[in-house]
């Protein structure tokens, strides 16, 4: 799975792909023109599906070979044929960073550590509340991945809650990671309200359904978890202007989460949920303040 999402993000086959992992390898490992053609190929593959569709047979296995296998039950003849030549082209400089500092058993014991610091049953109490849940699940797997960029960590929810765990990154960064992504796993009713109304508002395109989803789940993490659970305030409208030159999409959500915050965190203190009042609201602030500034990437 670890090689599979460096695949995933030098191919750039979705705007959403972790440039950070681009930057780093280019650097480390100048990609040749034969490789630049190898990603083509597979990006042009890769769009062909959604999320959550290749995932699966990665994180199920930790075997190459099982995981071609697998993936060759859902695509064509050519097209595993190209997945594959993209894994076996950056297989052997993947492996020299993994077998150079496999940290990974280390980085799983420190997190074990932290999570026992916090009171995850408030946590997911507070996760319950906020997103109309009967129940949380009582368990859920969670699969930490090799990152060949050190100072990054990010997550995913496809297929399962993974997080790509930067070496230097701090622990508390990839707890935060860890809860952003389980939140993906039980918005399915957010997700169905958040469409109705984005809909009825004129904004049915993905990009922006994106943002005012992400957006609500930063709210919490980084947001809230930063400032209730580690006591280190994290500044939603700070980062945005960080990111403004460097993100128009991370922009975005920043600043949609940075206004929201402080009623996100009245309904946590009173124990309300997203409901229709509130995503109605924010969806309205979005158009119009930040509408015209999505345009531009569609």
């Amino acid at each position: 799975m670890s090689l599979f999402k460096v695949i995933d993000d030098l191919s750039k086959w979705s705007p959403y792909c972790e440039e950070k992992t681009y930057d780093f390898w280019s650097q480390k490992f100048p990609i040749t023109s034969e490789q630049s053609s190898v990603l083509a190929k597979y990006a042009e593959i890769r769009k062909n599906y959604d999320w959550g569709d290749f995932e699966p047979c990665f994180l199920k296995s930790t075997i190459l070979k099982q995981s071609i296998s697998c993936l060759s039950q859902k695509l064509e003849t050519h097209e595993i044929k190209t997945v594959k030549s993209a894994l076996y082209t950056f297989k052997k400089d993947f492996d020299s960073l993994w077998d150079s500092d496999n940290y990974l058993q280390k980085r799983k014991k420190q997190i074990e550590e932290e999570m026992n610091k916090i009171n995850v049953n408030e946590l997911l109490s507070i996760i319950a509340t906020l997103y109309s849940l009967d129940t949380v699940p009582s368990s859920i797997d969670i699969y930490l991945l090799f990152n060949p960029t050190p100072n990054n960590s990010d997550g995913g929810a496809n297929g399962g809650v993974f997080i790509r765990n930067g070496k230097n990154v701090p622990i508390e960064d990839d707890l935060m990671v860890l809860f952003h992504e389980f939140t993906h796993t039980v918005s399915d009713s957010l997700n169905a309200l958040l469409f109705k109304l984005a809909q009825q508002k004129g904004i049915p395109d993905n990009f922006d359904l994106h943002v005012l989803h992400e957006a609500i789940d930063y709210t919490l993490f980084p947001g809230y978890f930063y400032e209730e659970y580690l006591r280190k305030p994290f500044d939603l409208k700070e980062e945005a202007i960080k990111q403004k030159d460097k993100s128009e999409y991370l922009y975005l959500i920043y600043s949609l989460a940075g206004e929201v915050y402080p009623d996100v965190k009245k309904l946590i203190h009173d124990q309300e949920n997203f409901d229709q009042q509130f995503i109605s609201e924010m969806i309205e602030f979005y158009v119009s303040n930040f509408k015209s500034k999505a345009d531009l990437q569609n």
